[in-house]
């Protein structure tokens, strides 16, 4: 069964919110253990997670995704629809302060 345009959304946040974490651990590994001579691989690794994620939210595919899924807001209780609104607002953020990488 293919999964609904509101399903996928959650997919794609579940990915965001994966590489967040990533970008938390490594944080917190940089601040409390992190070896000497690591720190510019780790502003790499944290620039790249950065980019992922910002990549992901202003991507014409989300943006698809969250015009197919307001399209059937009818369908969706009102928990999907609270969710829906703030996946909106993170893609208008992210692409409102969009930098050159």
């Amino acid at each position: 069964m293919a999964l609904t345009p509101y399903q996928q959304l959650e997919q794609e946040f579940r990915r965001l919110h994966a590489f967040r974490g990533a970008a938390s651990l490594l944080r917190w590994d940089a601040a409390v253990m992190m070896p000497r001579g690591s720190a510019s691989v780790r502003g790499e690794q944290l620039a790249d997670a950065r980019l992922e994620c910002h990549t992901l939210l202003t991507s014409p595919r989300l943006s698809r995704l969250l015009e197919r899924a307001q399209a059937m807001e009818t369908q969706l209780e009102d928990w999907q629809l609270a969710n829906l609104r703030e996946m909106r607002r993170e893609r208008d953020r992210a692409i409102a302060t969009r930098t050159r990488w």
